[in-house]
């Protein structure tokens, strides 16, 4: 690896040169190190550089490269991908699929990019730039617009380019972007010019420049340095000859990669992925790869508006699909054995509910009319078919073509015999996409406001008294159950009265928090000027209170209860008001903590929560979906406090009035953590936890 024997020429330019084959290709195939700062970056650069870059990974070269802070969005998810993904995993998928690295790196340059960052062959450093103040400057003024490259060869020969040019595919085949070069070896005026911009770049690098801050990619991801001067919703239908569809190709990278592991898994597993991140398509393409016209798909959800929105998403990946549905609405039973078995050239879908799956009409016509190894069964929200009436539709029904869950929170609370059934069935988790992962790339970013509370006085004294009783049963309960699990406990000796009467008491609890009337008065601040606002309420009295409240300030709402899901047409206009602005505020209980895709909605108010981790997360995915001129959501929390936060640090609490801060803070920093504006919350949470000592 030597730049002996290669003829340079004092500058290139398109006009008379091909850029890639004339320099780059034979400079980076002699190079053990490629330094480089540019103002833009785009990984399409890969694919125009693979035949130079597949020789310099072979020759164990390393990159370093500095971009400014706009990527994007593609990249920003691929380049994230690369530092929390398995290298061992990333590589074997691509050279299993291609096998050499110049093809991987032209046909799969996205993956490639994960990859080589995974593997350290490149890594890299987002720069931004500082006025003469030390302060960091504008976003417009911040950006980086340098644009020099260093190369090294094994004997520290230095070769260094500068001009125009960026470090994008446009850059290099399309623009009229030009370069001068000069050599370390070259002339007197040259070795002292390249000397400089070499001490240049690890002055950058190294974060030691006067005018320039470099962090890396996960720090600057972590501080929101990044900006995307790309956005994208979920993916759109394209053109496929005579057909509207979503393909493999046209996925994002997280969703092949979930597509891929499912199959390689036997296609057995779950989509762990966050709300609005692209389970649905994710999952029916990766049914599409493996479906036969012999094969049928049952696809399970646990509501009706559910199903009938699985209905829609189907059809925009199978052209003129055949689909039953089975639920309540629908006269099922006497049609779907021949559906079932009756032959078609087109692709098949049961849909049903979950609760009309578990009838044994359902299973029996099922497993009478098609073979295990033709059925492929895929369940939407699966942590629901856990509970303990609807798990027997893992029992009754074999599907050995595939089995797919998906949720963004499959785990089931206080559930270990749900979970344990659940992975029993689909095997593993195959995918884990987490809200980290998601924001800024497919969800929009959001700001949490923490609206503090005082429970009422009266409240209090009733919380303690209810703390004092489930104290008591807690220790009879572990008297009589000594070596047990408490979650076992449960499970195992249900319907138990002592038990029952435990959770009784520990729901009256928390019912004393979520329905405090001060969460109330506090509301009317917050809804002076809604639009697109979701209110989430504990229960229709609560839901009515909010309304009128709603009413005498002259706003229009919409409720989306219990019969809104009993009746889905009724549910449907309910929504499509708010999504056409009719009304401004939608009203909501538990009917919208999941699935239904409403992304319009700017801002959640959050009356009531339960102890449920998945509950918090589901209802924050809600509103983090991107929609036009959605730019950030925001969330506005009630947090319950037993005094005044002046006052609670000049009292002695209690263990339960400790216990209502403790409960709180658990959700509080889960939805602090990626929030815009976490750090401002911080101190607030820690000065808090400073009061009560915790």
């Amino acid at each position: 690896m030597s730049f002996d024997g290669i003829n340079l020429k004092g500058r290139y330019k398109p006009e008379t040169d091909n850029i890639i084959e004339d320099f780059f290709d034979p400079i980076l195939t002699e190079s053990k190190t490629y330094y480089r700062v540019a103002g833009f970056f785009s990984s399409g650069v890969i694919k125009s550089l693979s035949r130079g870059l597949s020789s310099f990974i072979k020759n164990n070269g390393k990159i370093k490269l500095i971009v400014s802070i706009e990527l994007s969005e593609k990249d920003i998810e691929v380049m994230n991908m690369g530092y929390n993904e398995d290298k061992k995993i990333l590589e074997r998928k691509l050279f299993e699929k291609w096998g050499d690295i110049e093809t991987v790196l032209k046909n799969d340059y996205l993956e490639a990019l994960a990859w080589m960052i995974a593997k350290d062959i490149l890594q890299i450093k987002i720069g931004v730039r500082y006025g003469k103040d030390g302060a960091l400057l504008p976003p417009e003024k911040a950006k980086f617009h340098q644009k020099f490259a260093i190369f090294v060869d094994e004997n520290e020969n230095k070769i260094f380019i500068e001009g125009s040019i960026n470090e994008t595919k446009s850059a290099l085949e399309s623009n009229d972007d030009s370069f001068t070069v000069m050599r370390s070896w070259g002339s007197n005026w040259e070795v002292p010019v390249v000397k400089g911009a070499y001490k240049e770049f690890l002055r950058k690098w190294n974060d030691n420049s006067k005018v320039d801050k470099v962090f890396s990619f996960p720090q600057a991801l972590e501080k929101k340095i990044i900006r995307k001067y790309k956005t994208s919703t979920k993916p759109k239908p394209i053109i496929n000859g005579k057909e509207n569809e979503i393909t493999y190709g046209n996925l994002w990278s997280h969703q092949k990669q979930a597509v891929d592991n499912w199959i390689e898994n036997n296609r057995r597993g779950i989509f762990k992925m966050a709300t609005g991140s692209g389970k649905t398509w994710a999952a029916l393409v990766a049914i599409k790869q493996i479906l036969t016209t012999d094969d049928r798909v049952v696809l399970l959800t646990p509501t009706k508006p559910l199903l009938e929105q699985w209905s829609e998403e189907i059809k925009e990946v199978f052209k003129n699909p055949k689909i039953r549905k089975c639920s309540s609405d629908y006269k099922w039973k006497n049609k779907l054995g021949t559906f079932i078995s009756s032959p078609t050239k087109k692709k098949k879908f049961i849909l049903s509910t979950m609760n009309s799956a578990i009838k044994r009409d359902f299973y029996k016509l099922l497993n009478n009319n098609v073979e295990n190894k033709n059925l492929v069964v895929l369940i939407d929200e699966v942590h629901n078919i856990g509970s303990e009436e609807r798990r027997k539709f893992l029992k009754r029904v074999k599907a050995d073509k595939g089995r797919l869950g998906l949720s963004a929170t499959p785990k089931r609370y206080n559930d270990p015999i749900g979970n344990e059934e659940i992975l029993n069935y689909f095997g593993k988790i195959v995918k884990n996409y987490s809200i980290e992962q998601a924001l800024g790339n497919v969800l929009c970013p959001y700001e949490y406001y923490i609206e503090f509370v005082t429970l009422e006085e009266e409240k209090l004294q009733e919380y303690e008294e209810l703390t004092n009783e489930i104290n008591k049963k807690f220790q009879q309960i572990r008297s009589k159950h000594p070596s047990k699990k408490i979650n076992e406990i449960f499970y195992r000796n249900k319907g138990e009265s002592l038990l029952e009467s435990f959770s009784l008491l520990c729901i009256e609890r928390a019912r004393l928090l979520k329905k405090s009337k001060n969460k109330l008065n506090n509301l009317e601040k917050l809804i002076k000027n809604s639009d697109k606002t979701l209110i989430y309420c504990e229960d229709e009295d609560q839901l009515e209170e909010v309304a009128e409240i709603c009413f005498r300030m002259n706003i229009s709402t919409s409720k989306y209860t219990s019969n809104s899901i009993q009746d889905y047409k009724s549910g449907k206009k309910v929504l499509n008001r708010f999504e056409n602005g009719e009304t401004n505020i939608l009203l909501a209980i538990r009917c919208l903590d999941e699935g239904l895709d409403i992304p319009s909605i700017r801002r959640a108010i959050l009356i009531s929560n339960t102890h449920n981790p998945r509950q918090w997360i589901q209802r924050r995915g809600r509103i983090l979906r991107k929609s036009k001129n959605k730019k950030n959501a925001i969330i506005h929390d009630f947090f319950v406090l037993p005094y005044k936060k002046k006052e609670i640090g000049s009292k002695d609490l209690n263990k339960a009035e400790k216990k209502i801060i403790e409960s709180e803070l658990e959700r509080v920093e889960v939805f602090r953590k990626n929030a815009l504006n976490s750090d401002k919350l911080l101190i607030k949470i820690d000065n808090i936890k400073e009061l009560i000592e915790l």
